[in-house]
């Protein structure tokens, strides 16, 4: 028995396709905001990319992965590869 209710059953073929795009689309501005906003952030304060410590290398590194994941995962859903976008979903999984 499923624990969730199948809210696409009843909707339009073309109005789930709009709202990944829709999905799609807000994944890519939140990517071009983050990205804009330290790259703004980076020249107004003058310091240089090598100047930083290595913790903030590694947290920058790793928040832009979970971006890029994001975005990609949204792109996998449009293109209609919902079983290569749940593989990928199972294997970026932290195991217990």
């Amino acid at each position: 028995m499923m624990a969730t209710a199948n809210t696409l059953a009843g909707t339009p073929r073309n109005a789930v396709a709009s709202e990944r795009r829709f999905f799609l689309g807000m994944a890519i501005a939140i990517a071009a905001t983050v990205i804009l906003g330290f790259t703004v952030n980076a020249a107004r304060m003058h310091w240089t990319f090598f100047a930083l410590p290595l913790q903030v290398h590694v947290h920058a590194a790793a928040f832009l992965s979970w971006i890029i994941l994001y975005v990609v995962q949204n792109w996998l859903v449009v293109r209609g590869s919902i079983t290569r976008h749940r593989q990928l979903g199972c294997s970026a999984r932290v195991s217990r």
